[in-house]
Order: C-alpha cells, then structure tokens, then sequence
C-alpha cells in the first residue's frame, strides 16, 4: 500500500506520494484542526496536490463541509485547493492512492489503535497530546505501551500544558514540541508558519 510509485506528465519521473499520519492521544487534542493545517501548508506553500483524509469515524469533515456551505461528492469535497475524504477505510485508501496526490495527510484522531498497522507504516508521524495536569496521564500511558521504533520516530506536538511541569519524566530524546496556537487551519503565519517551515519543510 505504501511506497507505491506513480508517474505523472509534469514531472517526467517517477514520484513517490508523502503519507503522514496523524492522531491524538486523548479528545480535544487537536489531531484534525492539524492536520488539516498541514494539508494546507503543503497545498498553499509547496503548491503540492494535496489530500487530507479522515481515517477516522468522527464525522468532522461533514461537519465542516455542512458549516462551510460547501458542494461535493458523497465522500469527498475540495476546498481551497485540499481535496477532502471523509469516513475513509482501508480499501477505499487505494483508490485515494491512485489519484495521483504528492501528499497525503492521514487523520487518524483517536483511533490509532484500531488502525495501528496503517498509522505505523507512514512516513512521518505525529502524535498531538496533552500536557495538562488532568491529561498528561493519557500522554504517559501511550509512551509506556509505545514501541522503541515509535518512540524515535514520532514527533509529538502539544498546545496545552507544560513540559517541565512537576513530576513529568519523559524518555530521553523525545521529540516533544510546543505547537502555536493558530485559530485557522487555513491561515498560518507569524509563529505558526516559523514553525511549520522549522518542523515540516520538504
């Protein structure tokens, strides 16, 4: 499924498509307002084909296409330039790979684990948790049961908490980085650009 090779007339070569996972280790962490602000930095700034995808059942896109006003397919709408696939499945997934995208952002929300081997197996990841003194304990438990492979390539993200809060120990080497707040996935600048081109630059 992954690795998977397309050939497209513009470009003259071979590419392969960017696949990255996102989810999030408890509710509210913000797994799809990010990823859909990295579907939108690759789409605005890199100029990328660019797809998000809800791997997920929470039934956020319908929403936001609802909210928005905006027309579509039964599974799928455009806006701004991102294409976006609600309720995706991993059949469904191949024909999304077909469609010639160079970036794919997965949001997997808070069902990594029934889709682990999917969410594992993409080239960059991202975990979106929480610092707070009423939800670190969730942060913790994913790092307890997360493997040694995970731990190093995984970069985790939080917006809410401290990380040299009291009594907080965390593995040596982590990549755990402060995310800016930004009210708009769809308008990153100042602090929030600086750090998606630091963070996520191709």
């Amino acid at each position: 499924m992954w690795g998977k090779k397309f050939h497209r007339a513009d470009m003259g070569r071979a590419y392969e498509p960017m696949v990255l996972g996102v989810t999030a280790c408890c509710p509210g962490c913000g797994a799809t307002h990010f990823a859909i602000a990295l579907g939108n930095y690759y789409s605005g700034f890199y100029q990328k084909r660019t797809a998000v995808l809800e791997w997920n059942q929470s039934g956020d896109l319908e929403r936001m296409q609802r909210s928005l006003g905006i027309k579509g397919e039964k599974d799928f709408f455009v806006y701004r330039g991102i294409y976006f696939y609600k309720g995706v499945l991993p059949e469904t997934f191949l024909q999304i790979q077909d469609q010639g995208y160079e970036c794919m952002v997965l949001d997997f929300g808070r069902d990594r684990k029934q889709n682990y081997r999917e969410w594992s197996r993409c080239q960059r990841l991202v975990s979106m948790v929480s610092l707070t003194a009423w939800e670190r304990s969730s942060f913790l438990e994913l790092l307890n049961n997360e493997e040694e492979r995970l731990l190093r390539t995984t970069t985790y993200l939080y917006v809410f908490g401290e990380a040299k809060a009291r009594g907080l120990s965390l593995p040596r080497g982590l990549s755990l980085h402060r995310l800016p707040f930004f009210v708009s996935p769809f308008l990153l600048e100042g602090e929030s650009f600086a750090f998606f081109n630091r963070s996520f630059a191709l």
